[in-house]
């Protein structure tokens, strides 16, 4: 049997309930999750699997003209998540004060085996540039 552990959505720390258990998170919320966590994965983060990840800070960010290279490797990173059939709708936003970008996608998940198919917006993720 195969579960995923809850993290916490501002810390991303393991979301831990009175009783000093673990949460564990299922179906649409376990895929936004999981999407999350695609997205904050730094490339070269984890030594044991160095060319996992998003390459933010060595080929994405900070370079000019870079805009529909970023919507393309977040696009492909939320089409590789276990569960994500495919994207509605993306759009990417830049703001020049904070220096950082905001995703936003609807995208149609799985639900379990027979059950067909959720929508799921993803939203409130950004990137500093």
């Amino acid at each position: 049997m195969s579960f995923t552990l809850k993290l916490d959505s501002l810390t991303h720390d393991l979301n831990i309930g009175d009783n000093g258990k673990f949460k564990i998170v299922s179906g649409s919320d376990e895929v936004r999750q999981r999407v999350k966590v695609a997205l904050y994965h730094y490339q070269g983060e984890y030594f044991l699997n160095t060319p996992n990840g998003v390459p933010w800070h060595d080929g994405l960010l900070g370079l000019k003209g870079n805009k529909n290279t970023l919507s393309n490797t977040i696009r492909k990173k939320i089409l590789e998540v276990p569960g994500v059939i495919r994207i509605i709708e993306f759009r990417l936003t830049y703001d020049s004060v904070s220096r950082s970008y905001s995703p936003y996608a609807k995208i149609v998940v799985a639900r379990s085996e027979d059950e067909g198919s959720d929508l799921l917006t993803i939203d409130g993720l950004y990137v500093e540039a």
